[in-house]
């Protein structure tokens, strides 16, 4: 967790009793003069890449230094101080080049006195963290299994490009492997937008070539190009191995690049892996991604021979390489994803009677030391859990406090998709027939709740536009201060006598105090109950607003990561009214998005937070109105139809990415500088 994210979470009455800076060693170095500023207390992140010779000067200024980072991870090189614009040959590098971090220095100096952080927040799918936590955490980490609820692809999937050449003499590129890697974010961009991407490329020129691949298609698409424009970095990014380092995305590209060569050999050297420290190159990279990871090599891992292969990095690679072809069982020693044995006579028992009852199950289910007790599977859509069920086994009291086994592990598992019910052995003594009909009846709920969704998803994914222009989550809840923090709505008929027909006045939900901030999370039913009352009331509606709207209920004022990601996994997995499209909520039953115009007394909405299709139904009832226009009228029209008098450059690329999605299905067309509306097709 980032520090940034960390303060995000302290209480604004924390953080007001002392000042707070969050800055970097070289900076404190730089612009505080010495004996100007003390600090009670120091922290270190990311302190495994942090040189010691540039960490004292800010240690002398604190009489308590907290270091936080992983050895596991990338340590401090030389590797950039090197380039003077071109990167160097692969035996250029050095062992020499990998340094000792401040993060070493404090081990040795503290002796022991080391606190280690198990849980695992990130990955979605555990078979993203199996490999790592095998190789890297001796099994340590504990993980949480998903419910497998998903309608996308999750997890590792292996991509080879058979025709790669890596152009070992010359480019010191693979241009076959670049341009699929583009292709694939190009598919990626079309089937989920909503989801964010990082490329990682094993080499700075592969990494070069692949964003030059990218952005001859984003030449060809403006939707395409708008959803990679440079303030997206949030939503997308291109990088090397060497400064992907505190990344995370939803989905992961790697792209090795090395490979044979046009002579068919593959040589057993890979860039920065190859060398000292490389399997923590590797596993920084393999550990950025919360839900997929495609890797994309121009070789099979079976091509590579062990007996030539001398560096641990390029071995690890190796294994990786066979697990993504062939799933998590490919991890020596077996780490099993199968169901294991119950943890006591309790737990064997419940599996026993509930499934004379009917229902399929699974023992505990899971890959690392944390797993679900029972699993219950869902007939109609194999390897789906419909329910969770916990017992208070082993597994309940190997937790050390009560917030961890009661509350904190039950919201991890919701937010991966499981509906939880808990079975107390003392009930199931007392009364096992009242706790048999408990479970039966929290199955059939979840079922109800899954075919819901289920309904729903054809819907999404047919209707997005493939030039929808995505928002950015960092950048809307950075900007929040520009906008007000209250909400806004639908309302069926015009409130004002001056909207034009088909325009409704936007109205703001209004905000009721349920509970105070601390008692945010407990308990999710009422969270997706207030979600469902908003969206029903302003879809849709933006994520980031949604989120605004829901914390309100809890006097949360300030919307950062993690209550954002909370509500955002409430809305898509418990809450069947509400459709996720992209970066906006809808009601399930809205087929067309209406047109909304602010109140006289009401803040404009920021156009990243309006709708693409909201936008592209403003233009067509401007176009009404006239027998055709210019492109940049049409735009200035639309912008001021939806609040905005003036047209800079963010309201104008918006609103013809909306035109372009309108020129492209065939509802506009266009002649020469001149729009115009074709009914017929406007009409089906």
């Amino acid at each position: 967790m980032s520090l940034r994210r960390l303060f995000s979470t302290v209480p604004d009455s924390l953080q007001s009793l002392k000042p707070c800076f969050l800055m970097s060693p070289l900076s404190v170095a730089s612009y505080l003069a010495p004996g100007q500023m003390r600090f009670d207390v120091l922290l270190f992140d990311e302190a495994s890449q942090i040189m010691p010779e540039d960490a004292i000067g800010s240690i002398l200024r604190s009489p308590q230094v907290i270091v936080v980072g992983d050895t596991k991870q990338l340590p401090p090189t030389r590797f950039f101080a090197t380039l003077e614009g071109d990167e160097p040959q692969d035996d250029e590098l050095s062992q020499d080049e990998v340094l000792d971090s401040i993060m070493e220095e404090a081990i040795v100096a503290f002796g022991g006195r080391e606190k280690s952080l198990l849980w695992h927040y990130r990955s979605r799918d555990e078979s993203l963290i199996a490999f790592s936590n095998y190789y890297f955490y001796n099994n340590k980490l504990i993980t949480f299994p998903s419910a497998c609820t998903h309608t996308r692809p999750m997890g590792i999937e292996f991509v080879r490009v058979p025709d790669g050449v890596y152009d070992r003499s010359r480019s010191r590129t693979n241009r076959r492997e670049a341009a699929r890697v583009a292709e694939l974010v190009y598919e990626h961009y079309r089937q989920c937008p909503d989801r964010s991407l990082g490329v990682v490329a094993f080499s700075l020129a592969q990494a070069d070539a692949i964003d030059a691949a990218v952005e001859a298609s984003r030449q060809l698409d403006p939707g395409f190009d708008g959803w990679c424009n440079a303030d997206s970095h949030e939503r997308f990014f291109i990088k090397n191995l060497e400064n992907v380092q505190g990344d995370e995305r939803d989905v992961m590209f790697f792209s090795v690049g090395y490979g044979p060569d046009e002579s068919g050999q593959i040589r057993m050297t890979f860039g920065p892996l190859t060398y000292a420290e490389g399997r923590r190159r590797l596993n920084v990279a393999i550990t950025r991604a919360r839900e997929h990871i495609k890797l994309v090599s121009s070789f099979d891992p079976s091509q590579l021979d062990l007996s030539r292969i001398h560096t641990e990095g390029v071995r690890l690679l190796k294994e990786y390489m066979e697990v993504a072809k062939h799933g998590v069982d490919a991890i020596r020693r077996a780490v099993s994803t199968h169901e294991g044995e119950s943890e006591s006579p309790f737990e064997e028992e419940v599996f026993e009677s509930l499934r004379e009852k009917g229902l399929e199950m699974r023992k505990q289910v899971g890959v690392s030391g944390y797993r679900v007790d029972l699993g219950v599977l869902d007939p109609s859509h194999p390897g789906r859990f419909l329910l969770g069920i916990e017992c208070d086994g082993y597994t309940y009291h190997s937790f050390r406090t009560a917030r961890d086994r009661d509350r904190l592990r039950q919201q991890v598992l919701e937010a991966l998709g499981w509906r939880i019910h808990r079975i107390w052995s003392r009930d199931w003594v007392k009364n096992r027939q009242v706790e048999q009909d408990k479970v039966l009846e929290a199955v059939k709920e979840a079922k109800s709740r899954c075919e819901a969704r289920d309904r729903t998803v054809d819907y999404i994914l047919v209707e997005p536009s493939p030039t929808d222009v995505k928002v950015n989550h960092t950048d809307s809840a950075q900007s929040s201060s520009d906008t007000a923090v209250s909400g806004s709505g639908i309302i069926s008929e015009p409130q004002q006598d001056n909207c034009p027909p088909g325009v409704s006045v936007y109205e703001r939900t209004p905000i009721a105090v349920l509970r105070p901030s601390y008692e945010f999370g407990l308990d999710v039913k009422t969270i997706a109950d207030v979600i469902q009352k908003v969206v029903h009331k302003e879809g849709p509606i933006h994520t980031v607003e949604a989120a605004r709207r829901v914390a309100g209920h809890w006097q949360i004022e300030r919307v950062g990561h993690r209550v954002l990601a909370r509500v955002e996994a409430i809305a898509r997995s418990c809450c069947p009214l509400v459709v996720a499209r992209g970066d906006f909520l809808w009601p399930a039953d809205m087929q067309e998005a209406p047109v909304r115009v602010p109140a006289p007394d009401d803040e404009v909405r920021r156009i990243e937070t309006i709708p693409l299709e909201e936008i592209q139904q403003g233009a067509l009832i401007v176009m009404k109105r006239s027998f055709g226009m210019a492109k940049h009228d049409l735009v200035r029209e639309t912008a001021r139809l939806l609040g905005h008098a003036r047209t800079g450059a963010k309201v104008r690329r918006r609103i013809e990415a909306g035109i372009e999605g309108l020129v492209h299905r065939g509802i506009l067309h266009q002649n020469g500088d001149r729009l115009g509306i074709d009914e017929a097709r406007e009409r089906h």
